[in-house]
Order: structure tokens, then sequence, then C-alpha cells
């Protein structure tokens, strides 16, 4: 598949630990990637230097082949972007906002605009300076979505909106894909990703620790977490005192561990020697898949 956006050994130090530290990504076309970080681990950077916003230290970011830097205005206008930081102009209604949006783009089709107006429940006839950080989000996605772009790059987009409008931006997210869109999205929401990510890259201090292919993750039926509720505080203590090189976490009278599908047995086996209160499992997810991972490196 065709590279859509590729980062090659990107550095941007700002010093005292922060910045970007010999960055590679590459997101094809029609694929949907996750960044995923703590609050300053470096997402909003990389989505500023992949528009072109910032220039980097050392290496190289580019989108379609051209650089970000100094080729970025030969693709911009295939970008749907949704930055961390919403600030409007000082345009009176949101209709007007939108209305000079529109013409930027050079859009004479307004009715995919309309639909998104639609969808996210945006009142676009309030003073755009007065709306809530929710409504200025969505105003946000509408500008990033109405011309249906070939490449949507989006930092946190959901900050701000409920469940359910999280739910229509997941739902977005997958249309464009379909129609062959590639989207790069930021966000600390695991089930954006788990809805529709095909890949997930982890940031950690400027740092990408890993990047897993969800399949991995949510695909694996094989791998399985069990919820275990004991009756009493010594039969906990003594199944863990039994634990070895298994991962697991222990809460009250509550085991939770993954295994895979073919050690069950010598689990209920076990467990057999025992009075159980409960006993539940689920497929991993992400979250967990995260928090094993990387969390207790703390």
């Amino acid at each position: 598949m065709d590279d859509v956006i590729t980062i090659e050994k990107l550095i941007k130090n700002y010093g005292q630990g922060r910045g970007l530290f010999d960055i590679n990504l590459r997101v094809t076309k029609g694929e949907i990637v996750g960044l995923i970080g703590a609050n300053g681990a470096g997402k909003s950077t990389i989505m500023r230097h992949i528009m072109g916003y910032i220039h980097s230290d050392q290496g190289k970011v580019s989108v379609n082949g051209l650089d970000s830097w100094s080729q970025g205005t030969r693709f911009k206008g295939s970008i749907g972007y949704v930055p961390g930081e919403i600030s409007f102009p000082d345009v009176s209604t949101g209709a007007d906002f939108l209305k000079i949006q529109a013409s930027f783009k050079g859009m004479k089709d307004l009715g995919y605009m309309n639909k998104l107006i639609q969808k996210l429940a945006i009142d676009i006839k309030a003073p755009l300076k007065r709306m809530s950080k929710g409504m200025k989000q969505k105003m946000a996605l509408v500008v990033a979505f109405m011309n249906k772009p070939d490449i949507l790059i989006l930092d946190e987009p959901t900050t701000g909106l409920d469940p359910l409008m999280r739910d229509t931006v997941i739902e977005l997210m997958i249309e464009a894909k379909e129609r062959g869109a590639t989207v790069f999205i930021s966000s600390h929401v695991m089930k954006e990703f788990e809805d529709a990510a095909d890949r997930v890259a982890f940031i950690e201090k400027g740092k990408i620790l890993e990047v897993v292919d969800m399949a991995d993750i949510s695909g694996d039926k094989s791998l399985k977490t069990y919820y275990i509720s004991f009756y009493n505080s010594t039969d906990i203590k003594r199944f863990i005192s039994k634990q070895k090189g298994v991962d697991f976490e222990s809460h009250d009278n509550q085991v939770i561990l993954s295994i895979y599908d073919n050690e069950v047995n010598n689990l209920i086996e076990e467990l057999s020697s025992y009075k159980i209160k409960d006993l539940s499992q689920t497929s991993q997810t992400l979250d967990e898949y995260f928090s094993k991972n990387f969390r207790k490196r703390g």
C-alpha cells in the first residue's frame, strides 16, 4: 500500500527531556492509525509537524511524498484538520463561519456539510464566540470533514463531547475510511481506537514505544482475561502464591489474570480446590494491553 504520511527519524528537542526523539511512523492509504499517550507525551507536536506548522531539528515528515515544512501549501487542501487547541476568528455566527470555510475550500455542494451539522446537533445560529467548548469542538469537526478530504489529521477530536457524540465521530471516521480516506488520530479514549483504528502507536516522553496492530490485540480471541472472585482472603492469598509467570492483578477478593485458551483447563483444575464466588472472562482490550505493557513502567 502507498504511504500517505511518512515520519522518519524526527527529532524536535525543546530541552529538559521535552520534545520528540527519533520518531519513525508510516500511515498508509485508507488506514486509520491512532496515537496514544499522556498529556505532554508529544502527540500534538507530531500532528503539527505533519501539518507543517513546526520545523524539525532533524528528520523528515512528508505527506504524499511532499515535505511538510517546505511544501505544505501543496497538500493542505487535501487535509481535514482538527487542532488540539481550537481558536475561531471574530465571526458573528456559526453559520457565517461555515460559509467562509466552504468558500475557502471551494465547495459548491453543501449537502454533506448540512448532514454533519445535523448529525452533530449544532445550533449554527448561535454566536461563535459564545459557544461551549463541546459545541466549538463539533464546529471544528464539521470543518475538517465537510469537503470529504483524502486525509484527516484529528488531534483529540472528541474532547468535550458526550459518549453518544463520540460514537458519532467514530462513525464519521469509519465512513471516511470506507471512501478511501486516511485518518491519523490522537486520543486518550481507548474506545475510539478499539472501534475504528487499524493500528495504534504508543508514545511516551517523546518516543514511540511500540506500534501494534489492533487485530493482534482485540482480534486474538485465544487470549482472555479472567475475573475470579473468592469468598475469603485466605483463599485469594493461597491462589496468588501459586501464580508463577502469570500476569495478574488483585483487588480485594478478586484476581484478574490473562491467559491463553490452551491454559484454561489448568486454571479450572486449580480453581476446583477453592470456593469461588464468581468467574467471568473477556477478550483482551486495548486498555488492558496498555496497562500491562506501559502504565506499570511509571
